[in-house]
């Protein structure tokens, strides 16, 4: 019986260490964005996290010991990713002690977007194989040394940026079996489930993506005054060329769309990594919009849509200033429905007017 029990162990720590040398290769073959990411897809990260486990068995015994994980990550959207875990945990009290390894694909789901701050909940449904090194003094007759049984975890997890290729990660998970014979003893109905609590480090690439090509900005019109020609800024060749992407709207709006927040979190980034380059927001609707301002029709149709440009490009100011950009670094400009990009004469050349566009002014 000992020697069997000695093999399982070994198998057990074979088995863990192929997997993370598989999951370390990978990892290096295939270019990592991380959830930490501001792209519109996560890519790959790894991450190693260990430790406490509580078991909730029907034995008064249970007492805290420990757990560890290798869990690779992938992205199917900004907020949604997958997941990939292999664990093994070490269910004991002061009369028994078990071993279980487990493998779970799961699914990952992020409500807060953010380059330096990550938050997520989490589901798995996996398998595991376990082993009782000792039984209690209560074992059950016919319960086996060993066996398999489903496994599912349910948790959330914390995470920080502490680089541009490392996070730290905390993680609170519930997890249920479907086995009442993990600790060796069936005494009553209900199945064997426990807590774990660990830290971690994830491997990825959580940095800013390549900026994307300098984009040239159409003629330049202050609120309230005729159109005027912009002046062109010289910029300074100690200064990187950076490029943002365009933030679209909605008719009459300057709510950001999953979209749209995804391009200001990407520019939130870039500005964080650069943190000597100014820009300029500048602010711009289509011809649509027939409410006026504060309910009052003695308003025109120019200053209504200067007033609607620049609420837009003021919201994208504030919400830069919000992801820790300062603020004598942000001008922002409205221009109404002067200078469009397309004809306002069909839906999808009136949903690339309403924009606000961010350059680079030194």
């Amino acid at each position: 019986m000992n020697l069997k029990r000695g093999a399982r162990r070994r198998a057990t720590k074979t088995g863990a260490g192929a997997t993370a040398a598989a999951l370390a290769l990978l990892l290096q073959a295939v270019p990592a964005q991380g959830q930490f990411s501001t792209a519109e897809k996560p890519g790959l990260s790894i991450t190693a996290e260990a430790g406490g486990l509580l078991p909730n068995t029907e034995l008064q015994s249970d007492k805290w010991s420990s757990n560890s994980a290798l869990t690779l990550r992938g992205g199917l959207s900004p907020r949604w990713q997958w997941s990939l875990s292999g664990a093994f945990a070490e269910l004991s009290g002061d009369d028994y002690k078990t071993d279980l390894f487990s493998f779970a694909p799961g699914i990952v789901y992020s409500p807060i977007l953010s380059s330096s701050f990550n938050l997520s909940l989490r589901l798995d449904v996996g398998a595991g194989r376990y082993a009782i090194d000792i039984f209690p003094p209560a074992a059950t007759r016919g319960i086996k040394a060993s066996g398999f049984t489903a496994v599912v975890p349910v948790g959330a997890e914390a995470g920080i940026r502490l680089s541009r290729k490392v996070a730290l990660l905390f993680k609170g998970t519930f997890h249920y079996t479907l086995s009442d014979e993990l600790n060796g003893a069936a005494l009553k109905k209900g199945n064997d489930t426990y807590l774990t609590f660990n830290a971690g480090i994830a491997l990825g690439s959580f940095g800013a993506p390549a900026p994307p090509a300098l984009r040239f900005a159409a003629p330049e019109v202050d609120v309230g005054r005729p159109e005027i020609p912009a002046v062109p800024r010289e910029i300074e060749k100690a200064e990187p060329e950076l490029g943002f992407d365009t933030i679209q709207f909605a008719t009459d709006a300057p709510r950001f769309s999953d979209e749209a927040l995804v391009n200001l979190k990407r520019t939130a980034a870039i500005m964080l990594d650069f943190p000597t380059v100014h820009v300029e927001i500048r602010g711009y609707s289509d011809n649509l919009g027939t409410d006026n301002l504060g309910g009052s029709r003695s308003v025109s149709a120019r200053a209504y849509h200067l007033a609607v440009s620049l609420r837009r490009a003021e919201a994208v100011r504030n919400f830069l200033i919000d992801q820790g950009i300062d603020e004598a670094r942000l001008r922002v400009n409205a221009f109404g429905q002067d200078a469009p990009v397309a004809p306002n004469l069909t839906p999808e050349g009136r949903k690339m007017n309403r924009r606000v566009e961010i350059i680079q002014i030194r």
